[in-house]
């Protein structure tokens, strides 16, 4: 999807049975091919009203594909991830699951602030996570982007500080990296917004990112330096960073 910016955590933990985790309603490119959880919450993953299923309905279903092996280990591994989830996150007496109560108060309101604490979560259960992303949709701002633009940028910034803060002393084994898959126009179109461009921006914030600098060649913004006359010049691949 267009206009969306992922964020990547990377835990020093080893992997367990949930190593990686996309906190959304698809899988992203990043992602492909490798063995992921895609969910909303972590409640998502777990199979039936509980933590568990009946037995008789269990034993069929990882034992129901007969000899067809692709199938028998991801329903194992389905059935294992939904079993862990339960049996630390599911109330009986709720017949729910327990609420994640984070230590930092996220912004309300704030469309990240909900996906952050699921990865928070994630952290804090030390369920074998190594990487997480979560997508930050609406800065495909093709009309009227002064109206919008600071306060796409203020909220992506408070539910950042608000999930830093409530990792506590897990920051140490976390990194995140705020990138888009592509930057906007320097110049405006004629509905006051801009159209896709090429060079963007990368944040990194972690215990590995000495801070308060930008790193890279800057190109400069003179004309006879844009890419089309419009670009900002892409000087550095992403997959480097």
């Amino acid at each position: 999807p267009s206009g969306w910016i992922g964020r990547w955590l990377q835990a020093t933990a080893p992997a367990g049975p949930m190593p990686a985790l996309a906190v959304g309603a698809m899988r992203p490119a990043s992602l492909l091919g490798a063995d992921a959880a895609v969910a909303e919450t972590l409640g998502d993953l777990m199979l039936g009203q509980g933590h568990w299923l009946a037995p008789a309905v269990r034993s069929r279903l990882l034992a129901g594909f007969g000899d067809h092996g692709p199938l028998s280990r991801p329903l194992a591994d389905l059935a294992g991830l939904s079993d862990m989830i339960g049996s630390r996150l599911w109330s009986e007496a709720e017949g729910d699951m327990r609420p994640y109560i984070p230590a930092f108060a996220y912004p309300e309101g704030n469309p990240v602030s909900q996906p952050l604490m699921t990865v928070a979560q994630t952290i804090k259960e030390d369920l074998g996570l190594r990487v997480a992303t979560v997508d930050v949709p609406g800065w495909d701002t093709h009309v009227a982007q002064s109206g919008q633009f600071a306060g796409l940028t203020g909220g992506l910034s408070d539910a950042l500080m608000a999930f830093w803060r409530d990792l506590g002393p897990l920051q140490q084994d976390v990194s995140v990296v705020v990138m888009s898959e592509f930057g906007r126009r320097l110049r405006s179109n004629t509905a006051g917004g801009t159209d896709h461009g090429r060079g963007n921006v990368m944040l990194v914030l972690g215990p590995q990112a000495k801070g308060g600098r930008m790193l890279g060649r800057w190109p400069g913004l003179a004309n006879e330096t844009l890419e089309e006359g419009a670009d900002l010049a892409v000087v550095t691949d992403y997959r480097a960073v």
